[in-house]
């Protein structure tokens, strides 16, 4: 999947975490974000793989696991991502 990715602040072969983030403006469409880092729930502040991790400024935020950068777009700001089966690293454990 093309996710939004800086290939400045990113490299190929790098895991990361993934999320979509739903704004709850029909004007602004869902789009997927990646992380080195898991996303928090807004909350209890505890680092979630999956599942919803909470709604900030009327954007709700859902973790969908993790996966690795196979390849950048010619501009540089969107990544081919693919999504691990699996994901059994957190924080701290990702290479």
């Amino acid at each position: 999947m093309w996710v939004n990715a800086n290939c400045w602040d990113y490299r190929v072969g790098q895991r990361v975490y993934i999320a979509r983030y739903s704004p709850e403006s029909a004007y602004q469409p869902d789009h997927i974000e990646v992380s080195d880092s898991p996303w928090h729930t807004n909350q209890s502040l505890q680092p979630r793989l999956r599942g919803w991790c909470g709604t900030n400024n009327n954007v709700a935020i859902h973790a969908l696991g993790t996966g690795t950068i196979k390849k950048f777009n010619s501009r540089g700001d969107r990544a081919w991502v693919t999504k691990e089966a699996v994901a059994t690293w957190l924080e701290g454990d990702a290479p």
